[in-house]
């Protein structure tokens, strides 16, 4: 009876302390972005950073080792520049390349790397022509009222 009582007594003693709760600390949402962001803030030139997350009210940056919040209401705009032509360049050779290697029969080695050249400006030419640049954040000047709800799908390889 004694060991029950102390028992019940330890449990209740056992409740949490109102004093050390911890006020909720600030979300910030991480963006699915990889690289390099343009970040156009008011006044100033054109930052550019590794995006961490947004928040309600701030943004995280990484740039030359160090992190630093800035405030969302001094961003204008946060961009993700356009890949090179290269790339796009670099896709089609790789796809006729890939191609050469499973045909062995498909003509010789000049017509394979003439096959590998002309797949790689086609990809070029698309992806200069798909531009690439991907706006993640831009302020608009009436801020009233619930943002709108986007959604958006994106096929990449």
């Amino acid at each position: 009876m004694r060991t029950a009582v102390i028992a019940t007594l330890l449990s209740l003693a056992a409740l949490s302390a109102a004093a050390q709760d911890s006020p909720e600390p600030e979300k910030c949402y991480p963006v699915p972005v990889s690289g390099r962001v343009d970040v156009t803030m008011h006044a100033g030139p054109i930052r550019r950073a590794t995006l961490l997350c947004i928040g309600d009210d701030k943004v995280m940056l990484a740039s030359d080792g160090h992190v630093e919040a800035v405030p969302l209401a001094d961003v204008k705009a946060i961009v993700k520049p356009a890949d090179g032509v290269a790339d796009g360049f670099l896709k089609g050779a790789a796809v006729a390349g890939v191609f050469s290697l499973l045909c062995w029969e498909c003509g010789d080695a000049g017509q394979r790397v003439a096959a590998m050249a002309v797949y790689g400006a086609i990809g070029a030419g698309l992806d200069a022509l798909h531009g690439g640049r991907e706006t993640i954040y831009r302020r608009s000047n009436e801020r009233r009222g619930a943002p709108p709800v986007t959604v958006a799908w994106r096929l990449r390889f």
